[in-house]
């Protein structure tokens, strides 16, 4: 909840406006997607779309299943009115076939989807 997100965060001595302002831009309210709320606190330490993705995929270990990289990618890009719609699908569809052969997404991963290499 955005109580127990503010009170984790007063005890990680993060700064309760860097939350709220997080909290505001990803209009949460209720229950908190976690994903969601971790992919917006990594957007304060690397600003752009890939730079983010790839701070989060860190935060998250270097590699994560398809269906949480997709979620997270999604919003990520939902937000980011300068990511064009058929770089979107391809990153999403690309994440859904590595997972479907039993994958993991990374950063190495990501840049050849985001790029189309």
């Amino acid at each position: 909840s955005k109580d127990a997100l503010i009170a984790a965060s007063t005890g990680a001595e993060i700064p309760q406006s860097a939350v709220e302002q997080t909290l505001t831009l990803g209009d949460f309210a209720g229950d908190i997607a976690w994903v969601n709320f971790v992919s917006l606190a990594c957007a304060h330490v690397q600003p752009g779309l890939a730079a983010t993705v790839h701070a989060a995929l860190d935060v998250l270990g270097g590699s994560v299943d398809a269906e949480l990289f997709t979620a997270l990618f999604s919003f990520l890009a939902a937000l980011d009115a300068d990511t064009p719609a058929d770089v979107a699908t391809r990153v999403a569809e690309g994440a859904t076939a590595i997972g479907a052969a039993g994958g993991k997404v990374s950063a190495a991963d990501f840049d050849k989807l985001y790029t189309g290499a």
